[in-house]
């Protein structure tokens, strides 16, 4: 869902930008197109349809031939390995608690101190039910520390 949600960031910009006039937003739109992927070497209008589109600015007519463009498939391949690369690079295991551990928890609130909590439950997903003096508070495991561990970690 995030994916493609960038996937539509710069369309999505050409349309909804303030300074763009509204008869202008589909040229925008057009030239979004038109515009070469850096990396991939051709334009979306180019891998859909294999050719360019016309547009304001004069084209050579040779151009604007159908020409199928080689390789696509390899060059998305590779940037999504690269991004995945590099995802993975920056990525940390997160620590695993076991129910009943005492731990230290982030607190909810600005200006607030860390709380002394019992984990209770892990639910399916990154959080932990945390049982603390006053309330049971569900907290992402980032935010609960062992409480030998020091919390400015």
């Amino acid at each position: 869902m995030a994916r493609k949600s960038r996937q539509l960031r710069s369309p999505r910009t050409c349309l909804i930008k303030p300074s763009v006039i509204a008869g202008e937003r589909w040229l925008s739109l057009l030239e979004y197109r038109n515009t070469p992927v850096e990396t991939i070497g051709s334009s979306p209008a180019q891998r859909l349809m294999s050719r360019r589109r016309k547009t304001l600015m004069p084209t050579a007519l040779t151009l604007l031939r159908p020409q199928v463009v080689e390789g696509v498939e390899n060059k998305i391949e590779w940037r999504r390995q690269k991004a995945k690369s590099d995802s993975d690079r920056l990525a940390h295991s997160q620590p695993q608690h076991e129910v009943g551990q005492e731990v230290r928890v982030a607190p909810l609130r600005k200006g607030h101190s860390w709380q002394a909590g019992t984990l209770v439950e892990p639910f399916p997903d990154i959080f932990y039910l945390v049982k603390t003096d006053s309330e049971n508070i569900r907290q992402n495991r980032h935010f609960c520390k062992p409480k030998e561990q020091s919390v400015y970690n």
